[in-house]
């Protein structure tokens, strides 16, 4: 099945290059939007967006702002905060299912799943014209991507400390993104191996073991490519760090006080913080998560320990999981099988029967 690319405006100044999978007039209420995480694209969830689209729904994965064919956004690290990505979302929402629509489902790893837990909690967030989070998505999925507020608790432990060093290395302006897209090591298989294992693991296999591994040396190939080319080219590298150096600079801290880390890396990164912006979403005893909510999450994960696999308690009104599946960090490329039936029965209970009439 070969998707549409469309280029989707998101505001003045970014329009974000979307993946369209299925017929979008047949499922008008059946909008589904994937998030990738670093460094993938839009097109790591191809397997996924194929099998939901046999069920009768329409898929829509787009780059996220600075990676593949979308734009990068003028103002550097600044334009990477949870603000700006949650006004993302909402200009897809806006422009697949109208100003008063929802997604049936949102789906979101990594980076993508951050944003996921950003975008639910904002519209959940209270005031006088705050839209509920039921208006975002009717049910979301989340894969190996903490809540914010439990990553910020987790990462000064010695233990995610260690898993989290790389997001060190990625602080160094200029000279990581020069080391990062000028190093062949990172176009061998053994970088391949180091920096994005699951893809590796394909490359390793003959696509033959339909428990592992689903994708097609021509799959493989593509994406392979679609690697490359992001390794090597300056501005998308740095345009991907610098969502690493917001969350550092404390664009996306539940508190208002900063701390010395984030005041330091705020200075490095030319990053001006405002506490009276600082959105109010991820406070303790901020408005509840009401959208029926999966986690999935793979428990070989080497970046991320299990423990933040589980949001702040009564956080989400309904929660599903997590469930471990044996897998690390690309649990949808791992087990592409196991994730893609348990999205599939998730939207199946929550989205497949919902219309516009219902909102």
């Amino acid at each position: 099945m070969a998707p549409n690319t469309s280029r989707v405006r998101v505001d003045d100044e970014i329009f974000l290059s979307c993946l369209e999978y299925g017929d979008r007039r047949s499922a008008e209420d059946r909008v589904v939007l994937f998030l990738h995480g670093f460094p993938d694209l839009s097109s790591s969830w191809k397997f996924q967006a194929e099998k939901l689209v046999e069920d009768g729904y329409f898929v829509v994965a787009p780059d996220l702002r600075g990676y593949g064919s979308s734009s990068i956004p003028k103002g550097g690290v600044s334009a990477y905060g949870k603000e700006q990505l949650v006004s993302d979302v909402d200009g897809l929402r806006r422009y697949y299912c109208g100003d008063d629509g929802s997604f049936a489902m949102i789906v979101g790893h990594d980076w993508g799943g951050v944003i996921v837990w950003a975008a639910l909690e904002t519209f959940a967030t209270g005031g006088d014209d705050a839209k509920q989070s039921s208006q975002l998505a009717k049910c979301a999925v989340i894969l190996n991507a903490p809540h914010p507020v439990t990553f910020e608790k987790e990462m000064y432990t010695v233990a995610q400390a260690l898993k989290s060093s790389y997001m060190l290395w990625f602080q160094f302006p200029v000279l990581t993104e020069m080391v990062l897209s000028r190093s062949r090591y990172l176009l061998d298989l053994s970088g391949v191996e180091k920096t994005h294992p699951a893809l590796a693991h394909l490359m390793h296999g003959d696509g033959t073991d339909n428990t592992t591994c689903s994708a097609t040396p021509e799959d493989i190939d593509a994406e392979l490519a679609v690697y490359k080319t992001f390794v090597t080219d300056y501005r998308r590298v740095q345009a991907a760090l610098s969502y690493y150096r917001a969350m550092a600079a404390g664009l996306w801290a539940s508190s208002e006080k900063r701390s010395i880390v984030t005041w330091l890396m705020g200075h490095v990164h030319s990053v001006s913080y405002d506490a009276s912006k600082r959105s109010p979403s991820f406070e303790a005893g901020g408005s509840s998560i009401e959208v029926p909510t999966l986690i999935l999450w793979g428990r070989s994960d080497p970046y991320l320990g299990q423990e933040l696999a589980y949001p702040p308690a009564g956080k989400v009104e309904t929660l599903e999981g997590p469930i471990f599946l044996d897998a690390g960090h690309w649990v949808h490329w791992e087990k592409p099988f196991e994730t893609t039936d348990a999205i599939l029965k998730f939207a199946n209970r929550h989205a497949k029967y919902y219309t516009s009439d219902t909102v």
